[in-house]
């Protein structure tokens, strides 16, 4: 598997960090905006969270916004077909409790402004 750096590169640029606090910090890796904005999915980002015990780094959380309203941020997910209904489904890959989602999505979410989309 490649590094997570040259993962990034592909994906997009990095943006650097843009979130810090005193046991952290939030690093944008990468924004990939989509070509085919058909449907509110706008693009997919990369992060890196930086703590004094070491690193995580997660792709693919989801910038969604509809039209006429703000973006927001999804952390990844897996979707599944419901047996019942047939409906597809999403279930969370990671969860994160606030503050640390609102953080994440704050980060993001000024990376994905800074790169120009809205």
């Amino acid at each position: 598997m490649e590094s997570n750096t040259n993962y990034a590169k592909d994906q997009g640029k990095s943006t650097g960090p843009v979130e810090q606090n005193g046991s952290g910090r939030i690093e944008v890796i990468y924004i990939k905006p989509l070509d085919d904005t058909t449907g509110p999915l706008r693009g997919y980002a990369g992060v890196c969270l930086h703590g004094s015990k070491g690193s995580l780094t997660i792709h693919n959380l989801r910038i969604v916004q509809q039209e006429g309203k703000k973006a927001w941020v999804v952390l990844p997910q897996q979707q599944y077909q419901n047996k019942e209904d047939g409906k597809n489904k999403y279930t969370p890959i990671i969860e994160a409790t606030e503050p640390l989602k609102g953080a994440i999505s704050k980060a993001v979410l000024a990376a994905w402004e800074r790169e120009g989309q809205r």
